[in-house]
């Protein structure tokens, strides 16, 4: 089997949960008969899923055939190119290893006898990645010191190569696999130096509860631990009118993965400046003090108590920028979910079968200007960037999400998406960025929530390959380049490739990731991800949009 084989995850398990713990009251609601109705449905779907994600073109094979030519002599031959097509199925990853400055794994493959050496950036198998670190890893033990690990990281590679490989790289698979959902694949051709800007990326913007997620809690410990976060959540909200209904689902059965839910020091209800971020004692409201206390996975999610039994908490004395008062007149209405899936993290969705055009909840982050996204693009990457950063059109700001945000930095990609964002009034001199559904969200689509990141790239992407023929596809003509790229795997009307390297020297074998990034075309003018639609600020009322 060649080496050139473009890898892909083949199951896409049945997600017939049989019950969740919602946020709103502490119990196990039974969804057992919802599931049954559309079995038959959801098993076809799943087929035809299956079938777009692992048929693909592994093997070619030229072979020679003869035409008759008309009025030509008999002698005269053409040769036309017919494809042989080979499928394969991976059962689960065995074992890593580094070539230079790319990680390999080994594949084992379903009824096959012979293992192959995949290098990492053609893998699109999270579950199998992630159940490989759980494997390389004590679960009991590797979080134990992990702010410690994160600190030594450089250092630690520096001296002795193959602790990348033993230590960072598990942790690294459980990290990225989280990104956008896990609907894209960050293409990097310098595999250990995109890992280590993201491992970096973690543990300067203490993001260190995403990695604590190789170990299933005891239920007891999960009923415990979420009682509190969920009392806090909604003591926290309760401050700001327009927030809306969120539950939370966490896995009915053990599985492979348990992922720790957002710190409620970063989550953000509203958008902040860096003035409020730098004087945050100031704003508790927004900035509350953290907790000491273990939850979950060994990890401090919770909010000080001292801090929430203070009767001046309850005063609406620590106001944030001034904004409208929707008070009485709430523009959000609507139900939303989080819900874990094993291998790719937390996913929004909505609660209830919602309407196109409904406002559904406001975006938030640090307000910093947009030369910040540059500057993070440089330093950190895209995969960070582009989870990270928005544009604010009309203005020269953007979004900061890479510490403090809300619950829609759960959102996935696609290229056909469910959602959009709108441009709002907001109070002040910055408009409010508001997801709504571009068509009505149902069990058929099915309630999920998604937007497509990428938009703003489609046309460098079209210009590149009208200068570029791929015959074989676009992703592999990349691959034969060896240029970095972001992958699409939405399957949604999907575009496959959403972006290619802008370095000036995108195909030079010898350059790190790093040295890339330092190379970025001069031209390319990064303030964010363009995900607003238009300039266009409206307004919201009765929890509908006007002009």
């Amino acid at each position: 089997m060649s080496s050139a084989i473009r890898l892909y995850e083949e199951n896409f398990a049945d997600t017939a949960l049989s019950s969740f713990f919602t946020i709103d009251n502490w119990q196990i609601e039974n969804f057992r008969s919802k599931w049954r109705n559309n079995a038959k449905e959801r098993r076809e779907e799943n087929k035809r899923n299956v079938l777009e994600f692992v048929k693909m073109k592994v093997n070619q094979k030229t072979k020679k055939t003869k035409k008759t030519p008309k009025k030509k002599s008999a002698s005269t031959k053409n040769t036309v190119e017919v494809t042989d097509t080979e499928y394969y199925t991976v059962e689960s990853v065995v074992d890593s290893k580094l070539e230079g400055r790319e990680v390999w794994y080994s594949i084992k493959w379903e009824n096959y006898r012979d293992r192959t050496w995949e290098p990492d950036y053609r893998l699109y198998c999270q579950k199998k990645l992630v159940a490989f670190a759980k494997t390389e890893v004590n679960s009991d033990k590797y979080a134990l010191n992990l702010q410690e690990t994160l600190e030594n990281l450089n250092e630690s590679c520096a001296e002795n190569w193959n602790d990348f490989k033993d230590v960072y790289d598990p942790l690294a698979i459980v990290g990225q696999s989280t990104v956008l959902g896990g609907s894209v694949k960050f293409v990097n051709m310098d595999t250990v130096g995109s890992k280590i800007l993201f491992l970096n990326y973690i543990h300067q913007h203490n993001q260190h509860h995403v990695l604590h997620s190789l170990k299933f809690p005891k239920f007891r410990i999960i009923d415990t631990s979420f009682e509190e976060y969920r009392k806090q959540l909604n003591y926290l909200s309760r401050a700001f009118d327009e927030f809306p209904h969120i539950s939370m689902h966490f896995p009915p059965d053990a599985c492979t993965t348990f992922y720790v839910p957002p710190p409620l020091t970063g989550l953000l209800f509203e958008p902040i400046t860096e003035e409020m971020l730098d004087n945050r004692d100031a704003f508790p409201y927004h900035l509350p003090p953290k907790s000491n206390k273990m939850t979950f996975n060994n990890v401090k999610v919770l909010v000080d108590t001292d801090f929430i039994e203070s009767d001046a908490r309850a005063q609406r004395e620590f106001e944030g920028m001034q904004r409208k008062n929707y008070e009485m007149n709430s523009r959000f209405g609507n139900s939303l979910e989080i819900r874990q899936e094993e291998g790719v993290g937390w996913k929004l969705t909505v609660g209830h079968a919602v309407d196109a055009n409904s406002p559904l909840l406001m975006l938030t982050g640090v307000i910093r200007h947009r030369s910040v996204a540059l500057e993070s693009l440089r330093s950190e990457g895209e995969e960070v960037a582009f989870s990270s950063f928005i544009e604010i059109p009309g203005t020269d700001y953007c979004l900061d999400r890479r510490e403090f945000y809300d619950f829609s930095k759960y959102i996935p990609h696609s290229c056909n998406p469910t959602c959009s964002i709108r441009l709002v009034e907001s109070g002040n001199e910055i408009p409010d960025l508001v997801l709504y559904s571009r068509v009505r969200i149902q069990d058929s689509n099915p309630k999920t929530v998604s937007l497509d990141y990428f938009g703003g790239f489609v046309e460098d992407v079209d210009k590149y390959f009208a200068r570029k023929k791929a015959p074989d596809g676009r992703v592999f003509k990349l691959y034969d380049e060896r240029v970095d790229f972001v992958h699409c795997h939405c399957f949604n009307e999907c575009r496959g490739v959403l972006y290619i390297d802008k370095s000036n020297h995108p195909k030079d074998e010898k350059a790190t990731k790093k040295d890339k990034l330092s190379t970025l075309d001069s031209s390319f003018d990064f303030g964010g991800m363009r995900l607003v639609e238009s300039d266009k600020i409206w307004k919201i009322q009765n929890r509908q949009f006007i002009e």
